[in-house]
């Protein structure tokens, strides 16, 4: 019951309306364009024996990585975790999501909700966690939309043009190719000048790249605000467990700074060029339609 009632109360946030259209309009039929809390229908068919074959499945230490911070030596630890788990079964090979999601057709999804501030959503699918050019991509996209008051869509859409409060970019990786995903919310007559203005600002990133300045102050901004990463034991934990879960190696959080600083400048435009399609993406708009009206590329 609490389970539906969160879904039923997400069918009134247009953030959340409008993710869950992009989800499926990027990955279609693919298993990640399913809500992770269910829907209303499928979520009143689980039954208790459901939870119990879910459970016996997946909860293994087949399927376990274990991080632990803290002040313990590791035969104490090994001890504790032999007591904590004996009762839980060996499992088989981890679960895996072998199907590739198809590349979706660009289009424009129109969802009406009589609100005064329109949510939008434009993307596509993006990378996984082992592409080579993983930093590449992470630094253009935080001078292009991921680095807060840094980037380059908050500089164009909130300070210059008052169009939006928050506006911003990010890759989020998955196993098998993850999404790129551009968000705004804006007044409703104002929806078509805000997406002129990032796809012109993810345009002059692909055609000019960016400034020396640009670059070498995000290069130092990332570097140099690294150790805030781990200024705490469950920042570290959380890095530790997708360390493992990524097989991203036990050095990593020691070569990530010096990763950043093995980027070129012209590595930026490239991945930028390699990784964004303005062409193909989908977009999402959820708001009130009336007011938002036909597509202007003003």
């Amino acid at each position: 019951d609490a389970t539906i009632a969160g879904i039923k109360r997400g069918e009134e946030n247009p953030s959340t309306v409008a993710s869950k259209a992009f989800q499926k309009a990027v990955f279609g039929n693919h298993v990640y364009a399913n809500p992770v809390s269910g829907t209303k229908e499928t979520v009143k068919k689980i039954t208790r024996e459901d939870i119990k074959q879910f459970y016996e499945k997946n909860i293994n230490r087949a399927n376990m990585v274990i991080s632990v911070v803290g002040d313990i030596k590791a035969d104490e630890l090994a001890k504790l975790l032999d007591t904590a788990l004996s009762k839980l079964s060996q499992g088989t090979k981890r679960n895996t999501v072998d199907e590739m999601p198809k590349v979706p057709e660009a289009k424009i999804v129109r969802i009406h909700k009589n609100i005064p501030q329109a949510s939008v959503m434009m993307g596509h699918l993006g990378i996984n966690r082992q592409d080579k050019d993983y930093f590449p991509i992470y630094l253009m996209n935080d001078i292009l939309g991921g680095g807060g008051f840094r980037s380059r869509f908050m500089d164009e859409v909130r300070k210059k043009k008052g169009l939006a409060y928050g506006v911003y970019s990010y890759f989020a990786p998955l196993p098998q190719k993850g999404n790129f995903v551009a968000k705004v919310q804006t007044s409703n007559d104002k929806v078509w000048k805000a997406i002129s203005l990032m796809k012109e600002q993810i345009n002059d990133v692909q055609t000019n790249g960016v400034t020396k300045e640009e670059f070498d102050d995000d290069v130092e901004y990332l570097t140099g605000s690294f150790p805030l990463r781990l200024d705490s034991n469950n920042k570290i934990l959380g890095y530790l467990s997708v360390m493992q879960m990524e097989n991203l190696g036990i050095d990593y959080l020691q070569k990530w700074p010096e990763e950043i600083k093995n980027i070129k400048r012209e590595d930026v435009k490239r991945v930028a060029e390699e990784k964004i399609h303005i062409e193909s993406l989908v977009t999402v708009i959820v708001g009130n339609q009336d007011d938002i009206g036909p597509m202007k590329n003003d």
